[in-house]
């Protein structure tokens, strides 16, 4: 092996970034070379890009070193390819900046999917959707009122949705609400945008009103359910067979939307929930009618009270009923209600002391 093979390995490998403006070489752009191998990202070198849009690094090597270039243009960030600091890329690296604008009419949602799940009382959603953004510009969107952010886009939710959790697409500093509208502040990319996030919803009844909302127009729309009996309607649904998925089939439909921005949909075929809210009146109405009615001489200490077993019984249920709820396993009501049954059940057990008179 030569001495002159060594010399990369003690001095560095040569990287060569070029930055353009759509298609043209961007001049004066600072070119930030950052390790991205902790959760902070360090800098380690720094340069300023040439009339060709070229930069020039050297890059020590050192294995598992992952390495990015960086730099901003009209207040948005843009990134290189990763690479490895043993694995410099040979060829010139290209980072590719866009001019920013408010709006776009050609801007819209290429593909609404919504998958629903029925898992006993609950109805869980997957929604994911694909914004194709093609023009040429990175869309930033209007200065909201009473913000410093834009709004470059919104959705709505259900508003009996719950434990929201975003997926792919999702920045925490780029989300805000708005009653039940999800308003996104980040910009959106040339090309196709990816967007997911999962949700659910508490205690359907038969048919499950779907508001669908979005400030950008909607092409097609396509819903997936793990049951036969669960159908959609609101627009003109077709069936598009069913697939295997996780050892379960899962029923296809699918409607074109016809670019427009909201439309009302229902998920007919669920099983009957009767919330416990429900109940509650109706059982305080019930409980009224015994205490005005039953004769005063019934005392509880004629009732014959279960057996000591079951005492153990009602209490192991009721700690238990206490961590699903820590959890968020059940709903409030659920777990009020619930609490209620096991408390007048062991009041059996704890009679009232009368005080001495």
């Amino acid at each position: 092996m030569s001495w002159i093979s060594l010399i990369p390995f003690f001095i560095g490998s040569l990287l060569q970034t070029k930055v353009l403006l759509i298609n043209k070489p961007l001049a004066h752009q600072k070119m930030i070379l950052l390790s991205v191998d902790s959760n902070q990202p360090k800098q380690v070198a720094s340069k300023i890009s040439d009339s060709k849009g070229m930069t020039r690094f050297r890059v020590e090597n050192q294995k598992d070193h992952t390495l990015v270039v960086v730099t901003s243009y009209k207040g948005l960030t843009y990134f290189s390819d990763l690479f490895s600091g043993n694995q410099v890329p040979k060829a010139v690296l290209p980072i590719v900046v866009y001019p920013t604008k408010e709006a776009d009419k050609r801007v819209h949602v290429r593909e609404l999917n919504l998958s629903f799940e029925q898992r006993g009382a609950l109805l869980n959603v997957d929604e994911s959707f694909v914004i194709d953004n093609p023009t040429h510009f990175s869309i930033v969107g209007k200065k909201m009122e009473d913000s410093d952010k834009n709004e470059v886009f919104r959705f709505g939710l259900p508003n009996s949705a719950y434990a929201l959790r975003y997926g792919t697409g999702f920045q925490r500093e780029a989300v805000s609400f708005d009653g039940y509208d999800v308003v996104i502040t980040g910009p959106l990319a040339p090309g196709r945008n990816y967007f997911s996030l999962h949700y659910s919803v508490d205690k359907p009844r038969l048919r499950l009103k779907v508001p669908v909302h979005f400030s950008l127009p909607i092409s097609k729309v396509e819903i997936s359910t793990n049951k036969a009996a669960l159908r959609p309607t609101g627009l003109n649904f077709k069936s598009a067979g069913k697939k295997l998925f996780e050892n379960q089939d899962i029923y296809l439909f699918q409607a074109d939307a016809n670019h427009e921005k909201s439309f009302s949909l229902k998920i007919s075929g669920l099983p009957l929930n009767v919330p416990f809210t429900w109940w509650l009146p109706l059982f305080s109405l019930l409980i009224l009618a015994l205490t005005l009615f039953v004769p005063r001489k019934l005392h509880l200490s004629s009732v014959v009270p279960p057996s000591a077993n079951e005492k153990k019984k009602l209490l192991s249920d009721l700690r238990l009923l206490e961590r699903m709820r820590k959890r968020e396993m059940i709903t409030s009501s659920e777990y009020q209600m619930k609490r209620l049954r096991l408390i007048q059940r062991l009041s059996a057990y704890y009679p009232e002391t009368k005080g001495n008179t």
